[in-house]
């Protein structure tokens, strides 16, 4: 009877042994091909991260060469605003001088008619002068 209970105790060990080990390997492989998942899935979000680097690296870049030629941009309209204000003044300075040329040649002109005057009188009066 010992011997029969040992026997039956030995099949039932061995019966639960080989269903560990059955559930031992398959959750070796379980695990295993969870792991290849996480290593597959962490490989791709590594690239991902690397890439998403790369585009804030050139975004980064192209803000600062944004930065730059808004400068640029701010700087040349003050300079072309500049020589806007000195091209006004030059032009108006321009207009004064030729309004000043223009009354000195009517005053000029105006002069010679009264030395012409003044000369055909003078003649007049010298030839009348002579007449007499």
């Amino acid at each position: 009877v010992w011997l029969e209970e040992e026997q039956q105790l030995r099949q039932e060990t061995e019966t639960k042994w080989d269903e560990t080990k059955s559930k031992l390997k398959a959750t070796t492989e379980s695990n295993l091909d969870l792991t290849e998942k996480y290593e597959s899935e962490r490989n791709s979000l590594q690239l991902q991260i690397e890439e998403l680097e790369r585009v804030q690296s050139t975004l980064g870049e192209e803000r600062q060469l944004r930065e730059r030629t808004e400068s640029k941009l701010g700087q040349v309209s003050k300079e072309r605003n500049e020589m806007e204000r000195k091209y006004l003044l030059e032009s108006h300075q321009l207009q004064l001088k030729i309004d000043e040329l223009k009354r000195t040649r009517v005053w000029l002109e105006e002069e010679q008619k009264l030395q012409q005057n003044t000369a055909t009188e003078l003649n007049t009066s010298t030839e009348s002068n002579l007449d007499l």
